[in-house]
């Protein structure tokens, strides 16, 4: 699951990535599920002696009890972003829950990523399908199952090749790439997206959406080691999203300081958490490759968005 924590005046973004397999999860206080699970969400194990009570099940459970909500019906998605807010210590303003053949067609209506894969990703109920490493334009299947494939692998390491694909369609789906193939894409989300932004915000996510792809997009995954999934340091995590929320919006203006009074660059951004700073002249900094002025390379788990992915930036 992975939320999106953007600066509105500059596009600066920060996308958290938090495992499925996170264990007893913390809800709101005062909230129906804080008091159901009021130390965390527990349930007997399944007769397998498997655990059903993960980050993953947050949504399923709350559909499958309305009691809890007064009888309420499809409680699920409202109850996953309060959840995942509070985990991050982040307001949430919406979602977007994509059909991973969604995901596939969408890769497919852009016209395909190129990705460099880093080692042969196997796939596929009898391990019969293949991405082969190397540096290419993948498909949507391609890049779907290079992104969701956990044979010979684990959910840490998909992860990382998710944030990798999703790099990569920011990176090369460009305003002309996007409008040349308008139709394709908007068939494809119209089908296999479902989402509660309201259509009025539509007009004013477009242009943000622009400023994004020329802002600076960092990263932060909470995964072993530095978060242990079976015993989570909830105040750790907090702690760490918002300082990458702060440094993602002090960005724009540290490199500013250094830039000459002629540079300048757009403002864009996209919705999630109301974190903001002044707009300021800068240079125009790419995703992949600018450095953040005084981070310090020791602990800071913020990355780049492509960082360690291999990525060429080639549209071909």
């Amino acid at each position: 699951m992975n939320l999106a924590s953007i600066d509105v005046k500059t596009g600066n973004t920060v996308l958290f990535s938090l495992p499925r397999n996170l264990e007893d999860v913390r809800f709101r206080p005062g909230t129906p599920m804080a008091r159901r699970f009021p130390n965390g969400f527990d349930l007997p194990k399944d007769a397998n002696g498997g655990a059903s009570d993960l980050l993953n099940s947050v949504w399923e459970y709350a559909d499958a009890h309305p009691e809890i909500f007064g009888g309420k019906q499809h409680q699920g998605p409202k109850v996953l972003m309060d959840t995942i807010g509070y985990t991050l210590g982040l307001k949430v303003d919406w979602y977007a829950l994509v059909n991973m053949w969604g995901f596939a067609r969408i890769i497919d209506a852009i016209g395909g990523v190129t990705i460099t894969v880093e080692r042969d990703v196997v796939f596929g109920k009898y391990n019969e399908g293949l991405v082969k490493a190397g540096t290419r334009k993948l498909k949507g299947a391609d890049a779907m199952w290079y992104a969701r494939s956990r044979t010979y692998s684990d959910d840490y390491t998909r992860m990382s090749r998710q944030r990798c694909v999703l790099g990569a369609i920011l990176d090369q789906a460009d305003p002309a790439t996007v409008l040349t193939r308008f139709n394709q894409i908007a068939r494809a989300t119209k089908e296999l997206i479902r989402t509660d932004i309201p259509r009025t915000w539509l007009e004013h996510l477009v242009p943000l959406a622009l400023k994004v792809k020329d802002a600076e997009v960092t990263s932060v995954q909470f995964v072993p080691p530095l978060i242990n999934t079976g015993y989570p340091d909830w105040e750790k995590i907090r702690d760490i999203a918002a300082k990458a929320v702060r440094d993602s919006t002090r960005t724009k203006a540290a490199v500013a300081a250094s830039a000459s009074p002629s540079s300048s660059s757009p403002a864009t951004a996209t919705p999630s958490s109301p974190a903001s700073s002044p707009s300021s002249p800068s240079p125009s900094p790419s995703p992949k490759k600018t450095k953040r002025p005084g981070r310090e390379t020791g602990d800071d788990p913020t990355k780049g968005l492509t960082e360690g992915c291999g990525m060429t930036s080639a549209k071909g």
